[in-house]
């Protein structure tokens, strides 16, 4: 199968993957968030030198089990399971199968993963959460969840604790953490810059939020 035929398989993919995801949008994890993360990782697979037949499907349908988790299974099950059909369903070349499916279900942010193409899913999926739009992201999810903006008793993690059910804990606890687990150079490059303004952002937060601005 040439390189055309290919293209145009992946193309129905990306058409497929996009009707499935707007069934149920989510805040913070719709198909724009999968377009982001593919020219993430297509920036990011061109200087690692990533099987783009493999890194591509695998991003445009790693968020598939976002419309139907229960909260008891991770959603990367379910999409490993959606993507499996979709496969089949486009007539996908088998050899890539398993590399693409791999990558799927290793490309939460908690997991190790081996191949260099699940490496940069799981990047590409980390750098969306940092940055301007990894903070929109937050926000939109903490709002999803009913929220509040942050502990009034410990807004900015001053103290020693746990996290607890505000925004901002989810900034500390995971945002926060994610530039020290990424994988490839070009990946920490970007997350570099990203996670900087992360941490600007919070330090004129906290200054609004005490009245000295």
């Amino acid at each position: 199968m040439d390189k055309k035929e290919i293209d145009q398989k992946i193309s129905r993919i990306s058409a497929e993957s996009e009707k499935i995801m707007k069934k149920s949008k989510k805040a913070a994890h719709d198909f724009e968030h999968v377009k982001r993360v593919l020219r993430l990782g297509f920036e990011i697979g061109k200087v690692e030198g990533a099987n783009m037949t493999i890194l591509k499907p695998a991003i445009l349908m790693h968020d598939l089990g976002r419309t139907n988790e229960d909260g008891k299974i991770h959603h990367s099950k379910f999409s490993v399971t959606l993507a499996r059909k979709l496969l089949k369903k486009v007539d996908y070349p088998k050899e890539f199968w398993k590399p693409i499916l791999y990558a799927i279900e290793k490309h939460s942010w908690k997991n190790s993963a081996d191949t260099l193409e699940a490496k940069v899913l799981q990047d590409a999926d980390k750098l969306d959460a940092i940055g301007a739009i990894g903070l929109a992201r937050g926000f939109a999810f903490g709002a999803l969840n009913n929220w509040p903006e942050y502990n009034p008793k410990d807004p900015f993690f001053k103290k020693k604790r746990q996290m607890e059910d505000y925004t901002i804990d989810h900034i500390y606890w995971k945002i926060l953490r994610l530039n020290q687990m990424i994988h490839t150079k070009k990946g920490k490059e970007i997350a570099k810059e990203r996670d900087l303004f992360v941490r600007e952002f919070l330090k004129r937060m906290e200054r609004e939020v005490n009245g000295e601005l």
